[in-house]
């Protein structure tokens, strides 16, 4: 979650965070000391736990309970820097290839600054192989039609928690997509 926030993080202004999870994502953020930080979250016991990690924030935070379908077609155009979705998914089809995150692109595109990034939390297919190919030729075609110039992925090895059901890979993809 260190190399999203990272993406997230790493241009001007402030960024949104669509799912706060167990806020190893919005720590790290906060940490990098960005202008400011928008966290979306559906669940409400999720909701609580961001709420009350916000108000000690290095930087200053807002915190809203919801869809991010319901939440961001009110939010301003090109209002963000950097935006990291990694939002639970609800469904089956929500979690098969680039699911939910897909549905998001064109929102992405729209709330991002010129030159803004967007990195999202990417895990398709059985193996490693998979992953890539399934980004490569289905993801980044997707990217650019939402209106994105740039789209790159890197990957980092990482080391599941112990205990740790829902990630079982030795690395992930970390996708950076610029508008």
């Amino acid at each position: 979650m260190d190399a999203l926030a990272a993406v997230a993080a790493s241009q001007p202004g402030p960024v949104l965070e669509v799912g706060f999870g167990l806020g190893l994502s919005a720590s790290a953020i906060d940490n990098l000391g960005v202008e400011g930080h928008v966290i979306l979250e559906a669940n409400a016991e999720v909701l609580g736990r961001a709420e009350l990690w916000a108000e000690t924030a290095k930087c200053p935070t807002v915190v809203l309970g919801g869809f991010w379908q319901d939440l961001v077609p009110s939010m301003a155009s090109g209002s963000f820097g950097g935006i990291l979705f990694d939002a639970y998914p609800l469904s089956p089809g929500e979690a098969a290839g680039d699911g939910e995150v897909g549905a998001f692109f064109v929102e992405a595109a729209r709330l991002l600054r010129p030159g803004g990034v967007f990195t999202f939390y990417f895990d398709a297919g059985r193996n490693w192989i998979e992953c890539i190919r399934s980004f490569r030729t289905e993801t980044i075609p997707k990217l650019r039609d939402a209106g994105f110039t740039d789209v790159e992925h890197d990957q980092v090895a990482c080391v599941p928690r112990p205990g740790c059901t829902y990630f079982w890979k030795d690395r992930f993809l970390v996708p950076k997509a610029t508008r």
